[in-house]
């Protein structure tokens, strides 16, 4: 069993389809029958009473591309949508008829190769309605390859289905049919309308959309026997059902109406499904579908045409005759069938022709509007105009010589016109050349004979045309000597040549001026022509100048001074002829401007001449030394210093950067730079070589960081205080009272009383660096106890006695125990307790201690009490 669907708007069916043991042919018919040929068809059905219906379907098969026929008999599967397979209707081959090829538009025509045959299949059977209704199928492949909207049309077949209602929406119920098939051909960027309306024998609603058309059997079964599932063709995009073919408007189709249309833009094959929805009652009964295939191609309308122009009321063609009457008209009109010719001569009736090239005689002499029409009478019909001027006579007439070659030669026109005035001419001198003046002047390049033609016209339109030949000789070609130069002294002999008679002008100081080759002695400058004649009296000149010199200046230019290795351009000016001496170091020692590089100093001597016209001048390279600059030796200062740097060897002098100069153009500018800086010297000597030179020196700044001292100390009398002042190699301190050394880093101070000390130092370079500190003396002693010892004969903190910072007067120092008792005197305060008393070991414990003396400086009374651990 083998379940395809068909999707409705808004039913869903499920055909059941069953496969028969019939014969293999009926199953898979052979390859050779998969040719393209199908354009369209549509389905349908007309009941007839009492459960008869008879079955149409139409089939549109190309007669010029496809070459599969149609089948014999064609088979139309019925299906009870409830159960499945029902019946098939063997439809007997009808015979085809070819449609009349229309494209909607009278006035175009059509290509030779679009064909269309229709065949109407119909077959009487008996439906009894059931619910669910019937499907009724037909399937064939193949499309046309050449569709260009969908994809692989040559193998994509066509399914065309009808549908019978539920038996309870309808009873002996027809389907809808179209009343027009569409054009089998429609043009491009023309507007087509087409009314795409059906009619339904039960007066149904219909609603009329742009619907997809169904595939079927493919290249493999072209004619499947059942039929095979289907679904909708694929459009090559942007192609759709929508928009099937593009188009600007593209194709719509009226909702109730039924009325198509579009303005196809590019040519093509394009298929197109058109659906008719019936309604009754607000329910969809069916969907009768019709595909077919438009053929879009360029169309042509007839027009017409005189000669061949637009021929327009403002381009007509024009016609003239200058010596008749009678006028032979062409015809380029173009898908033209009748014609009908109007020439325009008011006093008659009769002045017409339907002939397709007509030849007419005119009555008199005049101007003469005609018209060509063809398809007169017919909405597809075009016009064109033209004028006809008869105006005998005109007659034309040229004057012209006998030349030379590329003598210019005048052509003069003698025409004469006996009606209106001559306004335009047209020679042709037969060389490939033309002139529109009246009378040209025109010359040959080669000999020969040519043939010269006029067309003249007159301002009524007429034309006539003469013509004639004229011989053109050869021109000899004279040659003479170029140009020279001679000395007002000398003879010089001028040389001529071509073939023919001699001539020179002006004779003045000449031998002879008829002769080829002459002597010439003119004193000043003087332009000869020779003119050489040949046997036909053609001539050709040639000019020689003789430029004279009467006196000569020689001048080598100004002395120059150059560096070892230069160049210097002389520009040496005189007469033609130039030599220089020594040559030792030029380029050329021959011509007026030669480079001269020299090794030493020289002096070179120029002489100029012409013939017996001779000078010379000198001039001086000066080679002088490089100059020796420098800008002396790297320098190094402390921050805020100053120094003076001093160049050599120069004139003048330019220092870099200016901001830290006491003068930039100084030989021995004084710097004052804050930071490390490079100066850059241009300098050049005025009494050397000319050149500007380049040196630097580095000036470094040193700034080394400041010193580290130590900072302000309080002592008491009697003790000392470390000093120190870190950062510099050397050092000195000031005053030197009470300093164990006064050049060293970290001296040791003793002072009796309160100092300031100063300390002057110079850095590892040189660079000088101070700084101060105070040290600050207190008369009264400091006496301080600790408040724990331990007696343990380690070594540490095995006394216990008080620490006494300046001069003190001790008077006694004792130690008790807790119970009042002494256990320690004495007045040394060098000497410490012990922890032991009569000779044992003292208990760990708190004691109390008091000592009493006075300041050594001030007599200051000291009274110190206080405890101690003894710890073990």
């Amino acid at each position: 069993m083998v379940k395809f669907l068909h999707i409705y708007p808004f039913r869903v069916y499920q055909l059941k389809l069953f496969f028969f043991l019939m014969p293999a042919g009926l199953l898979f018919l052979p390859k050779s029958s998969l040719s393209t040929h199908i354009v369209g068809g549509e389905l349908g059905y007309t009941c007839l009473g009492n459960n008869n219906y008879e079955v149409t379907l139409k089939v549109y098969r190309d007669c010029f591309n496809g070459l599969a026929a149609y089948d014999d008999p064609t088979n139309v599967f019925i299906y009870n949508n409830s159960t499945g397979f029902y019946i098939v209707l063997p439809i007997p081959f009808p015979g085809a008829t070819q449609l009349s090829n229309n494209t909607g538009n009278p006035c175009l025509i059509i290509p030779p190769n679009i064909c269309v045959e229709e065949a109407v299949f119909t077959y009487e059977v008996y439906l009894p309605p059931i619910p669910e209704g019937y499907t009724l199928v037909y399937q064939r492949c193949c499309r046309n390859i050449s569709i260009v909207n969908i994809v692989n049309p040559e193998v994509t077949g066509a399914t065309y289905e009808a549908t019978m209602p539920d038996s309870s929406l309808a009873i002996c119920n027809s389907s809808p049919f179209f009343v027009n098939f569409p054009p089998t051909l429609i043009c491009v960027n023309e507007p087509f309308i087409f009314d795409h309306s059906a009619m339904d024998p039960d007066g149904d609603s219909l609603v009329y959309v742009l619907c997809n058309p169904y595939d079927g059997a493919d290249d493999f079964v072209p004619y499947p026997y059942p039929p095979v599932p289907y679904t909708n063709v694929v459009f090559v995009p942007p192609y759709s059902a929508t928009n099937p073919m593009g188009g600007a408007p593209p194709m719509q189709i009226d909702p109730v109406t039924g009325l198509l249309t579009v303005t196809p833009t590019d040519a093509g094959q394009y298929v197109v499904g058109v659906c008719v929805e019936e309604y009754r009652n607000g329910n969809l009964l069916s969907i009768h579908r019709r595909d077919f295939q438009f053929n879009v191609t360029t169309c042509a309308s007839a027009t017409a045409s005189i000669n061949g122009g637009t021929n327009s009321i403002l381009s007509p063609a024009v016609f003239n005759s200058c010596d008749g009457f009678t006028f032979y008209f062409p015809n380029n009109s173009t898908n033209a069938i009748t014609y009908l010719w109007d020439f325009g001569v008011p006093s008659l009736t009769d002045d017409t022709s339907t002939a397709a090239i007509p030849v007419f005689t005119f009555p008199d002499t005049g101007l003469y509007n005609i018209t060509l029409i063809v398809n007169p009478g017919s909405a597809c019909g075009d016009t064109a105009y033209g004028i006809v001027y008869v105006y005998p006579v005109l007659d034309a007439n040229i004057m012209f010589p006998n030349g030379c070659t590329t003598d210019s030669l005048l052509f003069t026109d003698q025409s004469i016109a006996s009606v209106g005035d001559i306004n335009n001419w047209f020679w042709t001198f037969g060389d490939g050349t033309s002139a529109l003046e009246q009378n040209p002047i025109h010359a040959y390049d080669t000999i020969g004979s040519f043939f010269v033609e006029l067309v003249v016209g007159t301002d009524l339109g007429c034309l006539d045309t003469v013509s004639g030949v004229i011989t053109i000789n050869e021109k000899p070609e004279a040659f003479a000597d170029p140009d020279t130069l001679i000395c007002h002294l000398d003879t010089i002999q001028l040389t001529g040549s071509g073939l023919g008679n001699y001539q020179w002008s002006p004779a003045y100081a000449l031998s002879s001026d008829t002769l080829q080759s002459p002597l010439a002695s003119p004193e000043v400058t003087t332009s000869y022509t020779l003119t050489v004649t040949n046997q036909w009296g053609c001539e050709d000149t040639a000019v020689v100048l003789i430029d004279v010199y009467d006196n000569l200046e020689a001048v080598a230019g100004p002395d120059t001074v150059i560096c070892p290795g230069g160049l210097v351009q002389l520009n040496g000016s005189g007469a033609v002829y130039f030599n220089w001496t020594p040559s030792a170091g030029l380029s050329d020692p021959n011509i007026s401007n030669p480079i001269a590089a020299p090794g030493a100093s020289t002096l070179y001597m120029m002489t100029t001449f012409i013939s017996s016209c001779i000078d010379s001048d000198s001039v001086y390279i000066q080679v002088n030394p490089f100059p020796e600059i420098s800008a002396g030796i790297d320098q190094a200062i402390c921050i805020g210093d100053s120094i003076m740097i001093t160049a050599c060897c120069g004139t003048s002098y330019s220092w870099d950067p200016p901001e830290t100069l006491s003068d930039p153009a100084s030989e021995n500018p004084v710097v004052f730079p804050q930071a490390t800086t490079v100066y850059h010297l241009t300098a050049s000597d005025s009494t050397g070589c000319p050149l500007i030179l380049e040196d630097s020196l580095t000036v470094t700044v040193f700034d080394p960081p400041p010193l580290i001292t130590t900072p302000d100390t309080i002592i008491y009398l009697g003790t000392s205080a470390q000093l120190y002042s870190i950062g510099a190699e050397y050092y000195q301190w000031l005053p030197a009272a009470w300093l164990n050394d006064v050049s060293i880093f970290n001296p040791i101070s003793t002072p009796l009383q309160s100092i300031t000390y100063k300390i002057n130092a110079l850095s590892v370079e040189g660079c000088p660096l101070s700084d101060s500190t105070k040290v600050s003396v207190i008369e009264d002693p400091l006496v301080d106890f600790p408040n724990a010892f331990t007696p343990n004969g380690d070594g540490l903190n095995d006394y216990f006695q008080p620490v006494v910072l300046g001069i003190f007067n001790a008077e006694s120092f004792k130690v008790f125990n807790r119970w009042g008792e002494m256990v320690f005197v004495t007045h040394d305060l060098a000497k410490g307790w012990d922890g032991r008393h009569k000779g044992k070991d003292e208990k760990m414990g708190t004691y109390v201690y008091v000592l009493s003396g006075k300041s050594g400086t001030t007599d200051k009374a000291y009274f110190v009490k206080g405890n101690v651990v003894l710890l073990r």
